[in-house]
């Protein structure tokens, strides 16, 4: 293996949750209730979905720029407190001290997860960074690790990705990477299709002892 390739938005850090609880807030205050499969829908992609149901709900169009205003102004405030999710700083250093390349594939625009590695100090970490930005459709289409495979000068077998979402599995799996996924939270009850393993968090493993598991995985 030569490159790991990691999600941003609820794998390095946690910002699903907050949008969880920012989207039932939001539906509530229409008179209705967020189910789980409309919330699986819009986790690592768009929210084309979210916006779908709450129309449906209410039975008229809607302002979505005003609601789009609203749920941004929340989430900022969320993510004023918001730290890397447990074991991510350790598997970073770890990953580049071995001598890994490492990337970022991210459904979000570049402004978003630049921000936030530049906050915890992360940008020098990672060769590349393909983000919404750079590529014509997001995840679950395999593009963005496609690009983030092609930036970085290696094959899919030579890689490994961490995810949190099923969509964002489904994208990494298209684009033939072995996938580990790490469910935050907001993710955690939805059904993943297919992965190689899973980590309730990245503090249950070392670096080095996943990658262990998983060559022993593949020697069985």
């Amino acid at each position: 293996m030569k490159a790991i390739i990691f999600d941003f938005d609820g794998t390095i850090l946690d910002t699903e949750s907050p949008w969880f609880d920012i989207y039932k807030e939001i539906a509530e205050l229409y008179g209705t209730t967020l189910p789980l499969e409309v919330w699986g829908k819009c986790v690592g992609t768009s929210d084309k979905a979210y916006y779908e149901f709450l129309e449906e709900q209410v039975g008229e169009k809607l302002d979505m720029d005003k609601i789009g205003v609203l749920r941004k102004q929340k989430h900022e405030a969320f993510m004023e407190t918001q730290d890397l999710r447990p074991g991510v700083r350790a598997y970073i250093e770890a990953a580049k001290e071995a001598g890994y390349k490492l990337a970022i594939a991210s459904s979000s625009n570049y402004a978003w997860v630049s921000k936030f590695l530049a906050k915890f100090d992360l940008a020098n970490y990672f060769e590349v960074v393909a983000t919404s930005d750079h590529v014509t459709n997001i995840k679950p289409d395999p593009e963005l690790y496609k690009l983030a495979l092609e930036k970085l000068g290696v094959t899919a077998e030579e890689a490994m990705a961490f995810e949190d979402s099923p969509n964002g599995t489904r994208a990494a799996k298209a684009a033939g990477i072995q996938t580990v996924i790490v469910p935050n939270p907001a993710t955690a009850s939805l059904t993943f299709d297919e992965y190689d393993y899973k980590l309730q968090s990245m503090d249950e493993l070392t670096l080095s002892e996943l990658l262990d598991e998983l060559s022993s995985k593949k020697s069985v």
